[in-house]
Order: structure tokens, then C-alpha cells, then sequence
């Protein structure tokens, strides 16, 4: 009889264990997330009826704050045209919707530029209005001027494990054991072809360490490279610098699992029915992007980016017009509460820009203001579910 605390992407990964032997935790995640019966596939993870919410589904604000970024962006870029977005991990749509309702409302007359195109492995031919579904593998055709936005995609990107065991790098594998759960076992063999390309070459020798080593993410920046002439790229995500990273306190801590609203439960159980996630390394990051011509801009948090881009000055100017109740405007207000999502980490690079800086990116409160627009709330953000009174 089937245990449902396995989940209903058990047998995909049991099968593939028991025909091939161990796999590494990259494609344990990746048949847990994005496989027939994986959680993207078959849930709808975001929102009041999922297991988190996300910046893009707690209000249009969000949408609307990026659109204002955009357009300050279109102004450093000289105006050009097409201006192309590529927003890569929109998922079913709702921030890409948001972007471009508010632009058509702005006075910048950058949506007469806009190429707004979306990429997402689980929803790769949805349409909104204004944008542009692509495929993937069709990056690399673009060659553009603009910006690459992600919001929470590197965590979501599947990642192998790593175990420090006498001064060497091991690799955590899931395997089953004989009445057929899940279970952690270690290579036997060092990782030597980790040691000698010396990817973690400042790993100390912390015995018994275990954390994420994403394999995937140079692959990631040299596609966004690719697709991306002269522009900006901004990812917003959670994670951490190498020294925090690579630290005992953070041992075993660095993936996190979401079940109906229960984080960091086993990720070998509910295997399909629970998001499963990887903390960023953000300095290995940039260091990746930088290789692939990707310059690192600035560094900051969710909280003080938005600030940047006048958040309270909107919001206030909005608060006895768009908001229409104290709960709405606490709801907004998540956006930058330090704790939550306002802690997330934003990194901005640029490629192919000469004497640009972070400041140069951050409107006067005027054009704020002239081309700040919210746009409807909908049935896909959390603010639909307020008593609007």
C-alpha cells in the first residue's frame, strides 16, 4: 500500500533508482520540482491557496515598482527601440501583466519601445498581453538591448549537495533502502573533478559541512549573457555571501523545503507535494556572471531597493487613492519588511556599459511620481482575498 507521505513523484525518482542506482541531489531535485508528477507541474505553490507567497502575487505594486525601474532603465539605455524585457521564470504570468499594465498607463513613452518577452520551463507557451512567450534554447537569438529580470529562479534551480568528510568533498546521493524509502548516502570517492577545476577553491576544511553546490548556475549566466548585447540583468533571491555560506552555522540549513505553509520538513518525504529550494552564494554568483562579461553593478536588499526607487513617497501618494484599506496597505508594506522579503538580496549587473553606476538608476522623485502607475489587483494576488472596505 502506497504511503502517501512520499508523495506523488515517489515512484519517478524510486524507478530511477532502482534501474540506475544512487542519483546526486541535482536530479533527485529536478524529478521532485519539474518532472511529470513534480511540484511545479502539478501545484499551484504561490499565493493565499499555496505553500508561500511570493513579491509578484502579494500585491501589483510589486509589478508597478518594477515597471518604474524599467523605465528608468530605458532613459540610462538612451532610449532605445525595441527596448526588449526578457523576464526568464514568469511562471503563469501574473508580474509579466503587471509590467506592462502599468507601463501603458505611465507617461514614459517607454512601452512604445517594449519588447516584453517570457521564458519559463512549466508554462513555456503562456500568453499575456504585450508579451511574448520563448523557448529557452531561443535566448541566445536575441542579442538585445534591456534588461533580464528573475525573481526567485536561482533558488529554485536544481543543485547538487556536498559533504566535507576528512578534508574532502563528498557528494550527498539518494538511494533507497530495503523496504524502499529514501534515503542520504555519501560517494564513496571524493569529488576530485570539483577539486581539481577548484570551483570551491575558498571552502575551508569544515568537517562534516553540508551544503549546496549549484553546477547549473555558470550554464544559467552564459545564456542570459548570450541573449543580452548591451543592458541591465536584476535577480532577486535569497542567499548569502561565501563566508556566511561556506560556515558551520549554516550547515545542513542551506535547503529548505514548503508544505502547506510548513517549511523545512524532510525533503525525502512528500516527494512532488513540496517545494524544495537552495540558498544563492552570491559572491559565486558574480563571480560566474562576471566570467560571462556579466559586471556586478550593485548589491543590496529588496527593502533598500525599492526605497531607492521611492517607495514611500509612492505609497503615500497612493495610500488615499489605490488603497482603500489599512490591511491592503499593511499587506503591500510585506514588500519591505526586513525579516521577509524585504531582506531578499537584488544583484544588478550591466554588460557592454562604460561609466554607469547604481546611482544612475535610481529616478527623481518627480519622475517617480509622473510614471508610477498600480494596476488592478487580480485573482492572482493575495490582496484579492482583503475585504477592500
Amino acid at each position: 500500500m502506497k504511503n502517501p507521505a512520499q508523495g506523488k513523484a515517489y515512484e519517478v525518482v524510486a524507478d530511477r533508482i532502482r534501474n540506475k542506482g544512487p542519483i546526486n541531489f541535482d536530479l533527485f531535485m529536478d524529478m521532485a520540482l519539474y518532472s511529470e508528477m513534480g511540484y511545479y507541474t502539478n501545484e499551484t505553490p504561490f499565493g493565499m491557496k499555496g505553500d508561500y507567497y511570493t513579491s509578484p502575487t502579494v500585491h501589483p505594486m510589486f509589478g508597478a515598482m518594477i515597471a518604474l525601474q524599467l523605465c528608468q532603465m530605458w532613459e540610462c539605455l538612451g532610449r532605445p527601440d525595441p527596448f526588449t524585457v526578457l523576464e526568464i521564470g514568469s511562471g503563469n504570468g501574473v508580474l509579466a501583466r503587471d509590467v506592462v499594465t502599468s507601463l501603458k498607463a505611465s507617461n514614459s513613452r517607454c512601452i512604445d519601445c517594449l519588447e516584453y518577452f517570457t521564458v519559463d520551463r512549466i508554462y513555456p507557451t503562456i500568453r499575456v498581453d504585450g508579451t511574448v512567450p520563448l523557448m529557452p534554447d531561443h535566448l541566445s537569438n536575441l542579442q538585445t538591448t534591456g534588461v533580464v529580470f528573475s525573481n526567485e529562479l536561482l533558488d529554485a534551480m536544481p543543485t547538487r549537495v556536498i559533504e566535507i568528510r576528512s578534508g574532502r568533498i563528498h557528494e550527498v546521493m539518494i538511494s533507497l533502502d530495503s523496504d524502499g524509502n529514501l534515503v542520504e548516502v555519501l560517494s564513496e570517492n571524493p569529488m576530485e573533478e570539483l577539486e581539481s577545476l577548484n570551483i570551491i577553491a575558498n571552502l575551508p576544511s569544515l568537517e562534516g559541512y553540508r551544503g549546496p553546490l549549484s553546477t547549473r548556475l555558470n550554464d544559467w549566466c552564459r545564456s542570459v549573457s548570450s541573449a543580452l548585447q548591451t543592458g541591465f540583468v536584476v535577480t532577486v533571491d535569497y542567499g548569502m555571501e561565501r563566508e556566511e555560506y561556506y560556515s558551520m552555522d549554516r550547515s545542513h540549513r542551506l535547503i529548505q523545503t514548503y508544505y502547506r505553509h510548513i517549511d523545512n520538513l524532510s525533503y525525502l518525504q512528500h516527494v512532488g507535494d513540496q517545494d524544495i529550494t537552495a540558498h544563492v552564494n552570491f559572491s559565486y554568483f558574480r563571480e560566474l556572471a562576471l566570467l560571462n562579461n556579466l559586471k556586478s553593478l550593485h548589491s543590496t536588499n529588496q527593502r533598500d531597493w525599492l526605497y531607492d526607487l521611492h517607495f514611500e513617497e509612492v505609497l503615500n501618494v497612493n495610500t488615499d487613492g489605490e488603497f482603500t484599506s489599512r490591511r491592503e496597505v499593511a499587506l503591500v508594506n510585506r514588500l519591505v519588511e526586513q525579516e521577509g522579503l524585504g531582506g531578499f538580496r537584488v544583484e544588478i549587473l550591466q554588460k557592454g556599459l562604460r561609466g554607469i553606476c547604481y546611482e544612475d538608476l535610481i529616478p527623481t522623485v518627480k519622475f517617480a511620481r509622473d510614471n508610477f502607475r498600480i494596476p488592478p489587483i487580480s485573482v492572482q494576488h493575495m490582496a484579492a482575498g482583503l475585504s477592500r472596505k
